[in-house]
Order: C-alpha cells, then structure tokens, then sequence
C-alpha cells in the first residue's frame, strides 16, 4: 500500500495524508485520526516521497551515472560520493550506461521519475551529451566529475589532463628520454586531452625526439601485447600511460623482454590508483586528486541545497608521484 491508496480508503488527499505524516498543524483532530486509523491498519510505513510532498523539501536522493564501475577510477569516485553522501544523509542510485546514448536517456528518464535531487556525472565520456538529454537536465542541479557538461546549473570539477600530460612528457624529456610512447585506450574528451598535451610537450620542447601514441583496448592483457608488439620495432625508453592499468601491462611486458626499469625504459601511468603500489616495480604515477574531486562534488551538492554559492567549474591541482618506474 502507497500514499495513493491511504488517501483514497481516508477519502482525503495525498497532500493531507502527506501532512499527517509529517505531523502538520493545519490538521484536524478528525482528519488526524481516520488517517492514521487507516495507516495503522494496513501497517503502513511512510516512504521519502509521503514525507516530503507537502512541505516542499529534497528528498535526499542523488543519482549517479558512470561509464562503468569496473575501472579503478570510477569505483574510487563512486565509494568516497557514497560515504560523503550518506554521512549527509542522501542515498544514491548507480547506474552505469557505457557510451550508449540510449541506455543514457533510460537511466536519466529513470532516475527523473524517481525524483532524485540531482544527478552526477563520472567520466568525461559525458562531455558530449545529446540536446534531448541536457534538455532534460534542465530539471535538476547536475555535477560532473572529470567531464564538461554546459547548462545553468551544472558544476563540474576535473583536473586538467591537458597540462598534467604534458607535464609528465616534459618531465620524461627533461630528464633525458629520447624516444616516447604514449599508450591510451579511450578517446574522450579527457583522453583527447592527455593525447593534445602529450603532443604539445613534444613540440615545446625544440628537439628532434621520436615519438610515438598507441591506442589498445582497456585492459591490461592489450597494454602488454600492444607494448611488446611496438617494442619490437621502436625500442623507447619512455613510456606515459592514460591510466595505471595500462602502464601495469607495459611493466609486465617489460619484464618479458627483459627490458631494465627504469634505466632502459621509463614508465609513469596517470590516476596514482592503489595499483602503482602493487606493481613490481612500483610506479611512478600523475596524482589527479580523484578522492579531492569527489569529497568537493559532495560538499557542493550540500551547499547547493543549503543555498550557498559554488564554483560553476573547479580545477584540482595535480602532481607527479615518483617511484621505482622513473
């Protein structure tokens, strides 16, 4: 039994039966009591939504929507949301749609009719939205962690690919490496951007280097066979990964071809996820600050609601962790 049926057995609203639950003043003794005559009768218990129809408040309710769980990035933003969420008291739904545009519009169609407070975005896969979605969008507050997403009241928070990437390579080439690799495996905006930095640093840097970008499949089985398969050919000494995952592959591959780290070969991978400590030789890694990103996204989401200003975009400083790999 919902509030639809105690209104209709109590022959009042949904809005009374609302203000009953809520212990309203504007109540009558007699109203009072045939709904909650009915209420107990059926042993109902009031949901989030009985609760806050006639008082106009949130219902504490986020929804969150990543590309997928499965890589260490995502799950990392979405357990640190997860506690921050809950120590606030807000519950979360997860949904994970992949790149398609369909299930995208399912799972926001959804997540609208659920009446969710607003919705956040992992990964920058997100930064091309369809119009029909971002129009849809125009009825919550939207936060996006590492993607761009335009509207009034979107607010995204990311750390700059762009100069991290390029910062890793001028590092590299400071450092004497001549020969390069950068080995990715996603071509959204956010791998777009580590690609373009990768690329800048190389021109900045007014030497004739040789270089080289490889894209694999997302795992780390495909990092070491693409990785060994170019080694073959282009014996480079550097190597900058998208993500840590990759760069695991590279090690191992490395190891294969008894390739020294890092005396031979340089390998620094992006994320400084749990696995850089795990691997042998323990990797250097780019710090993307992905907990800070996520504990602001959930102190935004608060102020948001509590009526306090926040920054429509917010950039997080980034750094190079150094280990045995470089």
């Amino acid at each position: 039994m919902n509030i639809y049926d105690i209104a209709k057995e109590a022959n009042v609203s949904i809005a009374t039966v609302s203000r009953v639950i809520n212990k309203a003043k504007n109540v009558s003794e007699k109203t009072l009591r045939r709904v909650t005559e009915v209420m107990e009768k059926n042993n109902y218990v009031p949901s989030k939504i009985a609760q806050n129809l006639s008082i106009n408040a949130t219902f504490k309710l986020v929804g969150l929507i990543c590309y997928t769980i499965d890589d260490l990035y995502s799950a990392k933003i979405a357990a640190v949301l997860e506690k921050k969420l809950r120590e606030a008291d807000y519950d979360l739904i997860l949904c994970c749609t992949g790149r398609n545009m369909v299930q995208n519009e399912k799972s926001i169609d959804m997540l609208l009719s659920k009446n969710v407070d607003a919705i956040i975005f992992i990964s920058s896969a997100f930064s091309d939205l369809s119009e029909k979605i971002l129009h849809s969008l125009q009825k919550v507050p939207v936060f996006a962690i590492n993607a761009h997403i335009p509207g009034d009241r979107a607010f995204c928070a990311y750390c700059d690919d762009y100069a991290a990437a390029k910062f890793c390579t001028e590092t590299l080439i400071r450092e004497g490496r001549q020969k390069l690799l950068y080995l990715y495996d996603s071509e959204a905006y956010s791998g777009k951007e580590k690609l373009k930095g990768f690329w800048s640093a190389l021109e900045s840097c007014g030497k004739d280097l040789e270089a080289q970008a490889l894209k694999c499949r997302p795992n780390v089985h495909d990092a070491e066979a693409a990785f060994a398969k170019a080694h073959k050919t282009d014996r480079f000494d550097a190597v900058l990964c998208a993500n840590d995952l990759l760069a695991a592959g590279v090690l191992a591959a490395a190891e294969k071809l008894k390739v020294s780290i890092p005396e031979q070969l340089a390998v620094i991978g992006y994320n400084n996820s749990i696995l850089a400590e795990c691997v042998s030789p323990k990797l250097t890694s780019l710090e993307s600050n992905v907990s800070i990103l996520s504990e602001l996204t959930a102190k935004n989401i608060e102020k948001y609601f509590a009526g306090q200003e926040i920054q429509a975009n917010y950039t997080v400083p980034f750094e190079l962790i150094r280990r045995a790999s470089f």
